[in-house]
Protein backbone atom coordinates (compact mmCIF):
# COMPACT_ATOMS: atom_id res chain seq x y z
CA UNK A 1 0.00 0.00 0.00
CA UNK A 2 1.43 3.45 -0.72
CA UNK A 3 1.19 6.24 1.54
CA UNK A 4 2.58 9.69 1.45
CA UNK A 5 4.71 11.55 3.97
CA UNK A 6 6.12 15.16 4.25
CA UNK A 7 9.29 15.62 2.87
CA UNK A 8 12.47 17.93 3.92
CA UNK A 9 14.14 20.05 0.71
CA UNK A 10 17.65 19.64 2.92
CA UNK A 11 17.31 15.87 2.77
CA UNK A 12 17.53 15.92 6.09
CA UNK A 13 15.92 13.45 8.31
CA UNK A 14 16.23 15.59 11.40
CA UNK A 15 12.63 16.75 13.11
CA UNK A 16 13.50 19.93 13.71
CA UNK A 17 13.26 21.24 10.35
CA UNK A 18 9.44 22.32 8.70
CA UNK A 19 9.87 22.55 5.61
CA UNK A 20 7.53 22.12 2.57
CA UNK A 21 5.46 19.14 1.20
CA UNK A 22 7.00 17.20 -0.76
CA UNK A 23 4.87 14.00 -1.97
CA UNK A 24 6.49 11.32 -1.71
CA UNK A 25 5.50 6.93 -2.04
CA UNK A 26 6.56 5.23 0.76
CA UNK A 27 5.38 2.06 3.19
CA UNK A 28 4.50 4.28 6.75
CA UNK A 29 5.76 2.07 9.77
CA UNK A 30 3.07 3.71 13.21
CA UNK A 31 6.02 5.21 14.46
CA UNK A 32 7.06 6.92 11.54
CA UNK A 33 3.04 8.87 11.29
CA UNK A 34 3.69 9.43 14.86
CA UNK A 35 7.07 11.07 14.08
CA UNK A 36 5.41 12.88 11.12
CA UNK A 37 2.44 14.04 13.33
CA UNK A 38 5.47 15.50 15.79
CA UNK A 39 7.57 16.97 13.19
CA UNK A 40 4.25 18.87 11.36
CA UNK A 41 2.36 19.86 14.51
CA UNK A 42 4.18 23.47 15.02
CA UNK A 43 3.00 24.41 10.99
CA UNK A 44 -0.15 22.42 11.42
CA UNK A 45 -1.61 24.41 14.48
CA UNK A 46 0.13 27.46 12.59
CA UNK A 47 -2.07 27.19 9.07
CA UNK A 48 -5.19 26.07 11.73
CA UNK A 49 -4.60 29.22 13.43
CA UNK A 50 -4.07 31.33 10.04
CA UNK A 51 -7.49 29.40 8.72
CA UNK A 52 -9.35 30.21 12.02
CA UNK A 53 -8.54 34.03 10.88
CA UNK A 54 -10.04 33.67 7.74
CA UNK A 55 -6.51 33.69 6.10
CA UNK A 56 -6.52 30.77 3.10
CA UNK A 57 -3.28 31.53 2.01
CA UNK A 58 -2.47 28.00 2.89
CA UNK A 59 -5.74 26.18 1.96
CA UNK A 60 -3.32 24.00 -0.40
CA UNK A 61 -1.06 22.91 2.55
CA UNK A 62 -4.25 22.00 4.27
CA UNK A 63 -5.72 20.32 1.42
CA UNK A 64 -2.64 18.12 0.94
CA UNK A 65 -1.90 17.49 4.91
CA UNK A 66 -5.53 16.21 4.56
CA UNK A 67 -4.66 13.74 2.05
CA UNK A 68 -1.94 12.80 3.65
CA UNK A 69 -3.78 12.45 7.00
CA UNK A 70 -6.02 10.26 5.11
CA UNK A 71 -3.52 7.80 4.32
CA UNK A 72 -1.99 7.23 7.40
CA UNK A 73 -5.31 7.07 8.91
CA UNK A 74 -6.02 3.97 6.36
CA UNK A 75 -2.21 2.82 6.97
CA UNK A 76 -2.54 2.15 10.49
CA UNK A 77 -6.37 0.67 9.84
CA UNK A 78 -5.43 -1.79 6.83
CA UNK A 79 -1.56 -2.69 7.88
CA UNK A 80 -1.42 -2.16 11.27
CA UNK A 81 -4.48 -2.63 13.06
CA UNK A 82 -6.03 0.33 15.11
CA UNK A 83 -5.84 -1.38 18.43
CA UNK A 84 -2.66 -2.75 18.27
CA UNK A 85 -0.42 -1.62 21.45
CA UNK A 86 -0.16 1.82 21.00
CA UNK A 87 -1.73 2.29 17.54
CA UNK A 88 -4.67 3.77 19.16
CA UNK A 89 -3.27 6.80 20.46
CA UNK A 90 -1.73 8.24 16.79
CA UNK A 91 -4.60 6.74 15.36
CA UNK A 92 -6.89 8.89 17.11
CA UNK A 93 -4.26 12.31 16.62
CA UNK A 94 -5.10 11.42 13.13
CA UNK A 95 -8.45 11.51 13.33
CA UNK A 96 -8.53 14.28 15.62
CA UNK A 97 -6.93 16.48 12.81
CA UNK A 98 -8.68 15.77 9.89
CA UNK A 99 -12.02 16.73 11.99
CA UNK A 100 -10.20 20.08 13.18
CA UNK A 101 -9.19 20.53 9.12
CA UNK A 102 -13.16 19.51 8.17
CA UNK A 103 -14.60 22.31 10.85
CA UNK A 104 -12.34 24.69 9.58
CA UNK A 105 -12.47 24.17 5.76
CA UNK A 106 -16.62 23.65 6.37
CA UNK A 107 -16.25 27.26 8.24
CA UNK A 108 -14.72 28.89 5.52
CA UNK A 109 -15.89 27.64 2.26
CA UNK A 110 -17.68 30.96 1.58
CA UNK A 111 -14.61 32.40 1.98
CA UNK A 112 -12.98 29.85 -0.37
CA UNK A 113 -15.45 29.92 -3.01
CA UNK A 114 -14.70 34.01 -2.84
CA UNK A 115 -11.39 34.03 -2.78
CA UNK A 116 -11.14 31.52 -6.09
CA UNK A 117 -12.79 33.88 -7.96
Amino acid sequence: MEKFRFGHANNSDSPQHNLPLEETKVRLSVDEIRGQLSITKPIFDTVLKMLNDGDTTDIEYIATYQKNLINWMNAIKITEGTMKRGNEEVFNEVERRLFLISEIIERNIPNLTNSSK
